[in-house]
C-alpha cells in the first residue's frame, strides 16, 4: 500500500495500529546508493502481522508482485483500530497463512514528487516505532538500515532483529541475500528493481526549442530539469512547456557532488550528448573537474530505485518486507526441517548474535576519530621515498621501465640482468615475479632488497594509506563494517565463514604497524576513553610448537619473540631484522596451512602464486621444521588407524 499526501488519513490509521502492535515488525529502507555518508533514505516500507483481527470484512482485489492474495478492508477492526480502506496481504508460509498490513511511505523519488510525503512527516511517523523497547524491528540486513536511519534521518532502532543472521546460522556457506532465500527456500520468484525501472525520456525537439528561446546551454538546462519539482511528468515525458523561463533559471543552482548524479546520467541517456560532455557540463556547473564528477558515478541496477515510480517502488518495498516476515516466520515456527532453527541456534540467535548485532550498530555509528594530518604527512613522505627507490632501481638495472609489470620486471631480471627465472606459468608461459620468488633471489642481486622494499611501501600506500584517507568522513571519523558472521560476502566478501568478527571499509583488524609507518596511530579514542586491543597471540602455534615439541617455537616464545618472523628468517636464511613483511606473510600463510591442513591449492590461493610455487613454498616450510612435519604425519596415521576420520 502506497502512502502519499492524500492518504495521511490512512497513514495516522496505521500508527494507532501499531501502537497497540507488541512483538515484532518488519523494516525496510529505499536509498538513493550504499554510501552511508552521501547517500540518503527515499522511502521506508513496513510489514506487521496483527495480533488481533476483529470482525472483518474484506473485498478481494488482486495479487502483489510476488502473486500473494491481497483484499481491501470493508469494515473491521485491526488492533482495536478502525482499518477501512487498509490493503491486507496473505502471506503463505508452512505454519499457515498470515495476513499481514503492508504500506510504503515514499519522500525522496523522482517522480511525482508533489504526492509524496515530507521527509519530516515520516520522521514523526518512524521515530516513536524506533524508540519502542516492546517492539523488535527486523529487517533482512538490519544493519545497514539502521545505519540508515542514524545519518540519515537522526533516527536510532532499539530492540533490531535480523533474518540474514539467522540464515547464517542455518547454513553459513550458502549465499544470504533476501532474493536468493525467496527462491531457493521459499520457491518465491521475486521482482528484480531493473524489471521496474522507468528511465526518463526526453523530448528532443521540445528541449531544443525551450533552449533556443531562453539561450540557456542544454547541459544547464538538463541539469536543472533533474531538480525541478515543478516538472510535472506526462506519459514518461516532461511536460516542457510547465515550465517557465524563471522556474528553470531558479533552479540552476551549485550541487555537490554525490550518488544524485549517477541517477543523472542514467535519466539523460536517451538525449543526444556523450558521456564526457555530461561530465563536463556537471563539473561547469557545481566547479569541479569533469573527471572528478566521473569518479562519483558508479552505474548498477540497485541505483535505479530513485528513477522508479512511486506505485512500483511500494511494490518492490514491500515485497522485501514480507519476504522477510515469511523467512522469519520459517525459522522460528515453520514445519520446514531444512529452514527451521532448532531450539540451541534460536539461543544463540538470542543470547550471543542480536545482542552483538544492536552493539555493532552502535560502534559504527560512532566511528573511530582518525588524524588526516598524520596520513597525509604518513603519504607525502612514503611517495617520496618511492619515487627515490624508483630511481635506485633505474640505476640498479641501467633500465627505465614500469615496476608494478611483471612482464616488464621479468625481462629485466631475467634477460637482462641474467637471474635465473625460478618458476612459469604452464597455461600463460608468463615468468613469475611474486613476493615468494623474490625472496628467495634475494642474495643473487642488490636490486632485489629494492624492489622488495619498494612493494612494500606501495602496498602501505595504496592499501593503507590512500584507502583509509579516502574513508575519512567529513567529521574526521572512519566508520569501519564490522561483521559477526559471513554475511558480508553478499555485500564485500569481507565475512569470516568461521563466525570470528571481521570488518571493512576499511578493514580496522588490519592496519598495518610498521616500524616506520605507524597508521595505527593515526586512529585514536576520544578523550576520555581507550581503544582496546586484545587477541590470543599466536596461541594455536604455541600450542602446536609444544606437543611436536618444535624447538625453534619454542625458543621464539620463551624469548618473546614474533613467532612468524622467526620462521620467515630461518625459511629464507636471513637475520631476523632482513625479514620483510612480505616474507613474514608468507610465513605465517604457511604455518597455518600446516596447522589445519590446507592442500597446494588453498595456499596458492592465498598468497596468490601459481600451483608449482605452492608446491615449493610447502616444500621449503616443512624442511624448515622437521618436528612439526613428523608430529603431523604421526596425528593423521593415528587418526587413520582408530578410524576416527
Amino acid at each position: 500500500m502506497l502512502i502519499t499526501k492524500d492518504r495521511m488519513y490512512e497513514l495516522h490509521m496505521l500508527s494507532k495500529i501499531i501502537e497497540q502492535h507488541t512483538g515484532k515488525i518488519y523494516i525496510d529502507t529505499e536509498t538513493r546508493g550504499l554510501d552511508y555518508e552521501h547517500d540518503n533514505i527515499i522511502g521506508t516500507s513496513i510489514t506487521i502481522i496483527p495480533e488481533k483481527i476483529e470482525d472483518l470484512n474484506v473485498e478481494y482485489c488482486g495479487t502483489t508482485i510476488n502473486n500473494f492474495d491481497r483484499s481491501i478492508v470493508i469494515s473491521g477492526n485491526i488492533n482495536g483500530v478502525p482499518s477501512k480502506g487498509l490493503y491486507v496481504t496473505y502471506l503463505p508460509t508452512s505454519a499457515g497463512i498470515f495476513p499481514a498490513v503492508s504500506f510504503y511511505t515514499p519522500f525522496g523519488h523522482f517522480f511525482r514528487r508533489r504526492e509524496q510525503l515530507l521527509k519530516q512527516e515520516v520522521i514523526n511517523f518512524v521515530k516513536p516505532i524506533a524508540d519502542r523497547t516492546d517492539l523488535e524491528k527486523i529487517g533482512h540486513n538490519i544493519k545497514f538500515d539502521a545505519r540508515m536511519f542514524h545519518h540519515s534521518m537522526n533516527i536510532d532502532l532499539i530492540n533490531m532483529g535480523d533474518t540474514m543472521l539467522l540464515d547464517t546460522l542455518r547454513d553459513e556457506t550458502s549465499p544470504h541475500k533476501l532474493k536468493v532465500l525467496a527462491d531457493t527456500l521459499l520457491n518465491i520468484k521475486v521482482k528484480e528493481i531493473k524489471d521496474l525501472v522507468k528511465l526518463l525520456m526526453y523530448s528532443k525537439e521540445k528541449i531544443s526549442e525551450i533552449c533556443k528561446y531562453t539561450k540557456i546551454d542544454p547541459h544547464i538546462l538538463l541539469n536543472a530539469l533533474v531538480a525541478d519539482d515543478y516538472c510535472i511528468l506526462e506519459n514518461s515525458e516532461y511536460n516542457l512547456e510547465a515550465l517557465s523561463i524563471n522556474k528553470i533559471t531558479n533552479r540552476i543552482r551549485t550541487h555537490p557532488v554525490n550518488s544524485y548524479y549517477k541517477r543523472l546520467l542514467n535519466a539523460i541517456r536517451k538525449f543526444c550528448i556523450s558521456d564526457n560532455d555530461l561530465f563536463q557540463a556537471i563539473g561547469t556547473e557545481i566547479g569541479c573537474d569533469a573527471n572528478y564528477v566521473k569518479s562519483k558515478i558508479k552505474r548498477g541496477a540497485e541505483d535505479y530505485i530513485f528513477l522508479v515510480d512511486i506505485n512500483s517502488a511500494a511494490e518492490y518495498a514491500c515485497q522485501d518486507t514480507e519476504l522477510t516476515a515469511i523467512l522469519d516466520i520459517e525459522y522460528n515456527r515453520g514445519s520446514r526441517d531444512n529452514i527451521r532453527l532448532s531450539d540451541s541456534l534460536v539461543t544463540l540467535y538470542t543470547d550471543i548474535e542480536k545482542p552483538v548485532l544492536e552493539s555493532l550498530v552502535g560502534i559504527e555509528n560512532e566511528g573511530l576519530p582518525c588524524d588526516r594530518d598524520m596520513l597525509e604527512n604518513m603519504l607525502s613522505d612514503i611517495s617520496i621515498r618511492l619515487d627515490k627507490l624508483k630511481e635506485d632501481i633505474y640505476d640498479m638495472t641501467g633500465e627505465t621501465f614500469n615496476i608494478n609489470s611483471t612482464e616488464e620486471l621479468g625481462v629485466v631480471l631475467f634477460d637482462i640482468i641474467g637471474l635465473p627465472c625460478l618458476y612459469v606459468d604452464p597455461k600463460t608461459g608468463g615468468r613469475s615475479t611474486n613476493e615468494y620468488v623474490l625472496s628467495t633471489l634475494v642474495k643473487e642481486h642488490p636490486v632485489i632488497d629494492k624492489l622488495l622494499l619498494y612493494r612494500e611501501y606501495d602496498k602501505i600506500k595504496g592499501t593503507y594509506l590512500e584507502s583509509i584517507l579516502n574513508k575519512i568522513w567529513a567529521d574526521g571519523k572512519i566508520r569501519p563494517q564490522y561483521w559477526q558472521t559471513g554475511e558480508s560476502r553478499d555485500k564485500s566478501g569481507s565475512g569470516t565463514v568461521t563466525g570470528r568478527l571481521s570488518s571493512s571499509k576499511p578493514n580496522a583488524q588490519n592496519i598495518v604497524h610498521h616500524k616506520e609507518f605507524n597508521i595505527r596511530n593515526a586512529i585514536y579514542a576520544p578523550e576520555g576513553y581507550y581503544i582496546v586491543s586484545s587477541d590470543l597471540s599466536q596461541i594455536e602455534l604455541v600450542g602446536y610448537g609444544f606437543y611436536a615439541m618444535d624447538y625453534a617455537i619454542i625458543r621464539a616464545r620463551k624469548r618473546m619473540e614474533d613467532l612468524h618472523s622467526g620462521r620467515a628468517a630461518s625459511i629464507y636464511a636471513v637475520p631476523v631484522h632482513k625479514v620483510t613483511d612480505d616474507m613474514r606473510k608468507i610465513a605465517k600463510t604457511m604455518a597455518f596451512a600446516m596447522l589445519y591442513g590446507a592442500g597446494v591449492g588453498l595456499v596458492a590461493k592465498r598468497l596468490g602464486i601459481s600451483y608449482n610455487e605452492a608446491k615449493k613454498v610447502i616444500y621449503d616450510f616443512k624442511k624448515s621444521t622437521p618436528e612439526g612435519e613428523k608430529f603431523t604425519r604421526s596425528v593423521i596415521n593415528f587418526v587413520r588407524a582408530k578410524k576416527y576420520g
